[in-house]
């Protein structure tokens, strides 16, 4: 890659930037993955994006990226994301107690504080 074929991916990343945001948010409100760290997988799919991009005519480099962008993201969050989903009213539920010590719950609370710890893991 020719110094200004990287100047030019360079610009297009710093330009279309914005375009990350709106799509991780949507992605981290759905599925309760932090916002931030979908943003920096969006950021890589932008730059996936821009290194495989060629000016054709007719063709937009924000409709050519978005795609990148939230395959990326899926990816990520395919690949780190629970393969079972507790109830809702269980997830709640370990979410209000999960920093309560466990001497201090009793036996309904502290089977739901195990199952969230360990969903990731069956």
């Amino acid at each position: 890659m020719s110094r200004v074929q990287q100047q030019q991916r360079n610009h297009r990343i710093q330009k279309y930037l914005s375009l990350v945001q709106p799509i991780a948010r949507r992605y981290s409100y759905q599925s309760g993955c932090d916002c931030d760290d979908l943003t920096q997988v969006g950021c890589l799919g932008l730059i996936q994006a821009s290194q495989r991009f060629q000016q054709k005519q007719g063709d937009s480099f924000p409709a050519y990226a978005k795609p990148h962008i939230r395959g990326a993201i899926l990816h990520y969050l395919r690949d780190h994301s629970s393969l079972v989903r507790l109830p809702r009213g269980v997830e709640e539920r370990a979410l209000k107690i999960r920093g309560k010590d466990e001497q201090v719950l009793n036996n309904s609370d502290r089977l739901i504080l195990q199952h969230y710890k360990f969903k990731t893991k069956w």
